[in-house]
């Protein structure tokens, strides 16, 4: 904000990270502050955005005898007034001995993909497999429990769908199927059965996308 050719603070955004020790090293974002500044130089600062994470393989663990590889993925969100958002995924798909045909990549249809790169110690890039995860529910609660439960679910319909990677920046060799074009329709559903109302469960709504997957 400028005030009389000052340019004053109006609202600031402080980043509070973490390394933590588990899992494959990493920064982490845990929170989120904002403090309000007035015209008078006064301030207000709201309670943080606190987010949690849980740790999850990237790769698939065991496959060419390589560990998983574990990263933090967005479990939990709380916000400035205490309510919280819960975020739920998708098993793993893959493992060392299920993994998708090397020989046939384009018809993966399964939720790892492949990566190229040279192991440790080797000097000729192999193919690797990492999973993919989908979001399967976004569960807001109040803490409180003087509002029900805002539910959100999501149904991955058939099988999805994997794209040859163009990146300029991949040497052309080592290019593979790994873009993830995804699923075409989800069906998302809003709404909590455990919640009743008037004596009757709540239903839930359903909205269906379909998507066009720029495959052959």
């Amino acid at each position: 904000m400028v005030a009389s050719g000052t340019a004053r603070a109006l609202d600031v955004y402080d980043l509070n990270q973490t390394y933590p020790d588990q899992g494959d090293k990493a920064l982490w974002l845990s929170s989120i502050s904002h403090t309000g500044h007035g015209a008078d130089q006064t301030t207000i600062t709201e309670n943080p955005v606190r987010f949690t994470g849980r740790l999850m393989a990237n790769r698939v663990e065991g496959y060419l005898n390589m560990p998983p590889m574990l990263m933090w993925r967005l479990s939990q969100i709380t916000d400035e007034n205490g309510g919280i958002t819960q975020i739920s995924y998708t098993a793993p798909d893959c493992t060392e001995t299920s993994v998708p045909d090397v020989t046939d990549l384009s018809a993966n249809t399964r939720r790892c993909f492949p990566v190229r790169w040279t192991l440790p110690y080797e000097t000729t890039p192999k193919t690797d497999f990492f999973h993919k995860y989908l979001v399967t529910e976004v569960r807001e609660s109040d803490p409180g429990a003087l509002s029900p439960n805002h539910v959100t679910t999501y149904r991955y319909v058939g099988a999805p769908a994997w794209g040859f990677d163009d990146n300029e920046l991949v040497k052309a060799s080592e290019r593979t199927w790994g873009r993830f074009r995804g699923y075409s329709q989800v069906d998302t559903l809003t709404g909590d059965p455990q919640v009743n109302s008037n004596g009757a469960p709540d239903k839930p709504t359903l909205s269906s996308s379909w998507y066009l997957r720029g495959l052959n």
